[in-house]
């Protein structure tokens, strides 16, 4: 039965009655063992030492300021890969009590029974693309699956946006329940003229916005290994500010991948076997494990984790650059953690590749947990087999019930933010030539063989 029904106005003693209050604890063991002969991950990438997240700064409350409570789930404590009977008060955007239910209950405004699922972090995907959907409706598409921040490639706009507006159309992006944090190219993928729009002030000043995770994707990834001056000085001054670099290092081999992480690259999501993830966390990148329309690989890349025991500390799991009907189909992220878990992997080592992990090496401090003092981005589960919500919670408003939006998103000023295109008129007369040319069929997504 799908629970989850907000119970508005009720009274302290109504709620805290009808809470639950006994706690309970119900280990899951992690499989997230010792790797062999890996090198230890450091999430600091201006090569200092990691620091714990710390998240944000709570202001001082008074007893009764929680807006939201949920009562009669279990969280699941991604830390320390277990899971306990508790209630979760939700003030403003964060996190700010977790405890017994009545104890909770009876300080919250509005209290939302959920008895019987699970409480687990809003989903984050590492490395995402918009280039086939208008971003604001890619993020009315996943957010009723759970994906609540997702950082993206920012191509697309960065060749289309007017110089001027492109700042701020990513801050407003970032701005959605489902936030925006941006991957910020560092060259053109085509032979498409760089201009000023690809310089190093230019990508400098957009790496420095909140909104900015990482640079990247690199995919002249041969430019850096024969050492492109202009390439390779971004990267430098990127990483000298504690950005973490997003390779694309397709068919690379070990020797090419160490390379690549000696001049800077810190990921990669280009893996498309097992020997290929191994290969990737040997040369020292954290890996993202893709799975999506065009490469449904993820099966195959997870016995790299199932069967060598590689600590899933520095794995995430992606859907990269999925069809919008892929999305429509089988859903996002949490598809990919239902995959996961058929594969083999355990549920909450599922979740921590698509909540902590990539939390941690973007240094988002404040995400991928459930704690007090993190953003409310909540998702309540049927249970750990079943990773679609009933219930989305983004920045501590309830977004989505049942795999639908409750809250409208707000478009930009699209318009105002790209150049107009003047597209020329052709007369029929233009068209004086005949010939015959071959047709093409499509195979799949991305491949397409010559009809006679």
């Amino acid at each position: 039965m799908i629970r989850g029904r907000i119970r508005a106005g009720q009274s302290a003693a109504d709620a805290a009655a009808a809470a639950r209050a006994t706690l309970g604890a119900a280990s899951f063991p992690s499989r997230d063992s010792k790797s062999r002969g890996l090198p230890s991950l450091n999430y600091d990438h201006a090569g200092r030492e990691p620091s714990p997240l710390r998240p944000a700064m709570l202001e001082p409350m008074s007893p009764e300021a929680i807006d939201l409570c949920l009562v009669g789930g279990d969280i699941v404590d991604v830390q320390a890969g277990a899971t306990r009977r508790a209630a979760v008060g939700i003030h403003g955007d964060r996190i700010v009590a977790i405890g017994a239910d009545a104890q909770i209950a009876r300080r919250a405004r509005q209290v939302a029974d959920v008895a019987g699922q699970t409480i687990v972090p809003g989903y984050i995907e590492p490395h995402g693309h918009v280039i086939l959907a208008n971003p604001v409706e890619f993020a009315g598409a996943v957010l009723p699956g759970g994906t609540t921040m997702a950082v993206t490639d920012t191509l697309p706009l960065m060749l289309l946006a007017r110089p001027d507006r492109l700042a701020g159309l990513l801050e407003q992006l970032a701005g959605l329940p489902m936030k925006f944090r941006w991957l910020i190219r560092l060259h053109p993928q085509s032979f498409a003229e760089t201009g000023e729009r690809f310089s190093l002030p230019t990508v400098r000043t957009l790496w420095r916005l909140p909104s900015a995770a990482a640079v990247g994707e690199v995919t002249g990834w041969v430019d850096v290994l024969q050492g492109d001056a202009d390439l390779t000085g971004k990267i430098r001054a990127a990483r000298d500010e504690g950005k973490p670099v997003e390779g694309h290092a397709a068919g690379a081999s070990f020797e090419r991948l160490a390379a690549l992480a000696r001049a800077g690259f810190t990921s990669c999501h280009e893996a498309v076997s097992a020997e290929d993830v191994r290969d990737r966390l040997r040369a020292g990148l954290v890996t993202m494990l893709r799975h999506s329309s065009i490469r449904p690989d993820l099966p195959d890349l997870l016995k790299a984790v199932t069967r060598e025991e590689i600590a899933s500390g520095r794995v995430m799991l992606t859907a990269d650059g999925p069809t919008p009907a892929f999305i429509a189909d089988r859903g996002y992220l949490d598809h990919l953690l239902e995959v996961a878990i058929s594969a083999g992997i355990s549920p909450i080592d599922a979740l921590r590749m698509v909540t902590v992990n990539p939390a941690r090496y973007y240094g988002i401090q404040d995400a991928g947990q459930i704690a007090v003092g993190y953003r409310a981005d909540v998702n309540v589960i049927p249970d750990l087999s079943h990773m679609t919500p009933t219930v989305v919670i983004a920045d501590g408003k309830i977004v989505a019930r049942n795999g639908a939006l409750t809250v409208g998103l707000a478009s930009p000023a699209w318009r105002e933010t790209f150049e107009p295109a003047a597209l020329p008129r052709l007369p029929a007369g233009a068209f004086t030539a005949r010939e015959n040319t071959p047709g093409m069929r499509l195979v799949n997504d991305v491949i397409t063989e010559p009809v006679p």
